[in-house]
């Protein structure tokens, strides 16, 4: 009992002096009366050009800008569009798009016999007198959203937050395209932006009748300036005149419309439609920044991004201009200078005007660095960091299928040779054996080859670059290995490599993670699914290759006095340092492996050094847990609402929502992981480590027993990584991934340990 108080202790000490520095509160004050959000579909950075677009390049020089992620999104959804950007914008949350639902329509319009109100009020039931605009398809799209219901997607959230706090809301403009049997082709993403929950924005104009014929433009008609100007002057005019915060959302059109065409025409024309498309989109940001008030926020905004076929949509450039807003826009969603997501508009917009951000908006506040950098620089990083996204997310696919195939039909050959060997003559047993091993550690050198390529070429801007320093940096260090083995003897290559991961991965999170911005075996700016941290895949590389790392280091000099002091304290204390990496809020945010990685690690100590499992053991770990989640909760609870991570939000959300809250990230976590098992390559994997594992124990039990007898450090490393892994997958939200990645160097480990004693084992006529 003595040693678990002891052991408690020093995590508790090491836990509170890791993390003393305070953290400054901003406050939430309103900032600006008005919050003014032009729609800007297919945006690029080479767009921000003083020749093509005046307005926006002035405002992004003065203003703070940033990659927007738009390419997350509801699992339900199909396709992207500008209205799925809308109502995600609208949510706060990822939501869906009926593709059938019917569009936003100004009051007057004409609608099935009769107006758009009347419409609405049979639809809805709701009375939307008063209002300009209604949303006649919000029934018909809330049961859509309906099919992912633990997204807690609730449309209009946006536009009721300022309704509740006494303000209004605005929308003009459309993006209506082209014509079918029943008449226009519409799409009106301005209106779904700034609904209120009932569908209704009380004032604007997103009719027909902001638009001119034209014949040489995309479906024969464009935005009429003109009539956009009068009426977006009428509802300034209106807003001026109502108390508490305004919220107005613009949309140009022609950007929507230009793109819709483009299938249709050859490519010089439609590179003349876009352009002509921005510059009524920089017109209209000129019309929202000539009558923007002092203490205005003007925010250029694409809700879907550009994508050819066969391509990666990449991130698109967010520009915010207003007092306080200058340098590169980041918020605590990525945690990284320059990168937003389109979560973050929503609640960007309630802190603006001081409004209290719902429990259903999922993003957090934007905020700028007030760096002084010229424009030219900015928008020349923020584009290279976008392109080398691309270029990473492009090549991923077949780099991490062809690892887990290499590595899979390296355990069927090994296992095929440990099972034959006895059949072949002593030089075929030698060169399997070597090679063999060989093999191995080039396996275990991609982990860390996929973090120190960026060494090489930072910012890789094409998907052959990526490749070329991927391979080479691989090279590198499987040519390290090599000489290990040559110098160290055999066990050296699998320590070196796999704490060489431990290293590069834990000095990239405590420097901010400049080399896990993207990565082959990381989380991806793209996809979304989190932007910062070590994520699972990081979190199970890093203690898988710690711990079987630590495990062979302890066999290579079990006869040294230091090794069973490293054991009693060396696995906690590097247990500690992995778990902390892995999910303190400021650095890995992944809080799961603070039951996990103690789970897993515990176990590695017990049996490492032959200690009874009983219940102070078992209370033991529990109150280490507890501690850990408490001063994470403790660290990440003291930064304001716009600075905290997946931790401090869960109890916000419960705050705010109450248990249930939890309930619902629990249940939402469950079905991503059930998703996830059968959706991810993974998988296979697994299933050949653990099969190799289970024939290796039932087959050849000689050869299989005796590697873990003479490395009894390895032993425990290898159930440490079954415990840890197993408690992985029923904590974590995408679980099958970790043992996955984790069983990784616990089958490298085994395998090159059985091989490397195969020559011997033959040569004294042992049976498998």
């Amino acid at each position: 009992m003595k040693r678990i108080a002891i052991l408690v202790l020093v995590l508790t000490l090491a836990l509170a002096g890791g993390y003393a520095a305070p953290i400054p509160a901003s406050g939430a004050e309103a900032s600006s009366s008005r919050v003014v959000l032009v729609l800007a579909p297919y945006l690029q950075w080479s767009d921000i050009d003083p020749e093509v677009a005046p307005a926006i390049h002035a405002l992004a020089q003065e203003g703070a800008v940033g990659n927007i992620n738009l390419r997350s999104r509801s699992r339900i959804a199909t396709t992207d569009s500008p209205l799925q950007g809308a109502l995600t914008f609208s949510a706060g949350s990822w939501a869906a798009a009926d593709p059938v639902a019917p569009q936003p329509h100004t009051v007057e319009e004409y609608y099935e016999g009769g107006t758009a109100l009347d419409a609405f009020t049979r639809m809805t039931g709701v009375d939307a007198t008063g209002y300009d605009v209604v949303f006649l398809g919000l029934p018909r799209t809330v049961r859509f959203n309906e099919r992912a219901a633990t997204l807690a997607v609730r449309l209009g959230t946006l536009g009721q937050a300022v309704a509740d706090a006494g303000g209004v809301t605005a929308a003009v403009g459309n993006s209506d395209s082209g014509y079918e049997v029943r008449g226009l082709w519409r799409n009106r993403p301005a209106a779904v932006v700034a609904m209120d929950e009932d569908g209704r924005v009380p004032l604007g104009n997103v009719s027909s009748d902001l638009l001119v014929n034209d014949p040489d433009a995309p479906f024969g008609f464009a935005t009429d300036l003109e009539a956009f100007a009068a009426e977006y002057e009428r509802v300034v005019e209106a807003v001026a005149e109502q108390e508490g915060p305004s919220f107005i959302v613009l949309d140009a059109g022609d950007p929507h419309r230009a793109r819709e065409v483009a299938v249709d025409v050859t490519p010089a024309v439609a590179e003349a439609h876009r352009l002509a498309a921005v510059s009524t989109l920089d017109s209209v940001v000129k019309m929202a920044a000539d009558s923007l008030p002092d203490d205005g926020v003007l925010m250029v905004v694409p809700q879907v991004l550009a994508r050819e076929a066969g391509t990666v949509a990449g991130l698109g450039p967010a520009v915010i201009y207003g007092p306080g807003w200058s340098g590169y826009l980041s918020s605590s969603s990525t945690q990284r200078n320059g990168l937003v997501t389109n979560l973050d508009v929503a609640a960007t917009v309630l802190g603006e005007l001081g409004i209290d951000v719902p429990v259903e908006v999922l993003g957090n506040r934007m905020v700028s660095d007030g760096a002084g950098t010229p424009l030219d620089d900015r928008v020349a990083t923020l584009d290279a960091a976008n392109r080398t996204a691309i270029a990473v997310d492009s090549a991923k696919p077949p780099v991490i299928n062809g690892f887990i195939a290499a590595t899979t039909i390296l355990l069927l050959l090994s296992t095929v040779a440990l099972l034959r060997a006895r059949l072949w003559n002593e030089r075929t047993v030698g060169l399997v054996s070597v090679y063999g091993r060989r093999l191995m550690m080039l396996a275990l050198a991609v982990p860390p080859a996929s973090l120190l390529m960026f060494l090489f070429d930072p910012r890789p801007a094409t998907t052959t670059d990526a490749l070329v320093s991927f391979f080479i940096t691989l090279a590198i260090l499987w040519a390290i290995g090599l000489a290990l083995e040559w110098f160290a003897g055999p066990r050296m290559p699998v320590v070196a490599l796999s704490l060489l991961a431990v290293l590069v991965i834990g000095v990239d999170q405590l420097l901010g993670a400049p080399l896990s911005f993207t990565s082959f075996l990381g989380y991806s700016p793209l996809l979304g699914a989190r932007y910062y941290g070590l994520g699972n895949e990081g979190a199970a590389l890093i203690f898988g290759a710690a711990v079987i790392g630590l495990a062979m280091l302890l066999d290579e000099y079990r006869d040294r006095r230091w090794v069973r002091p490293a054991g009693l304290w060396g696995i906690p204390l590097l247990g500690l340092a992995v778990t902390w990496i892995g999910a303190a809020p400021n650095l890995g945010a992944n809080v799961a492996v603070a039951i996990w990685g103690v789970v897993g690690f515990g176990a590695m100590w017990v049996i490492y050094n032959g200690i009874k499992v009983d219940w102070r053991i078992v209370i033991g770990s529990l109150v280490v847990m507890v501690l850990l989640i408490g001063v994470f909760s403790f660290i990440d609870m003291r930064a304001d609402t716009g600075s905290q991570s997946h931790l401090a939000r869960a109890w916000g959300s419960m705050a705010q929502g109450g248990v249930s809250e939890l309930w619902l990230i629990a249940v939402r976590k469950i079905e991503t992981n059930i998703r996830v098992l059968t959706r991810t390559n993974w998988s296979y994997l697994l299933i050949a480590v653990l099969a190799f594992l289970g024939f290796m124990r039932w087959r050849p039990q000689g050869d299989f027993a005796a590697t873990l007898q003479e490395n009894p450090g390895y032993s425990a490393g290898m159930a440490a990584c079954l415990i840890g892994g197993l408690a992985a997958y029923v904590t974590e939200d995408s679980g099958i991934v970790i043992p996955a990645l984790i069983m990784i160097y616990v089958g490298v480990g085994i395998l090159h340990l059985m091989l490397w004693r195969l020559p011997q084992s033959v040569a004294e006529g042992g049976r498998g």
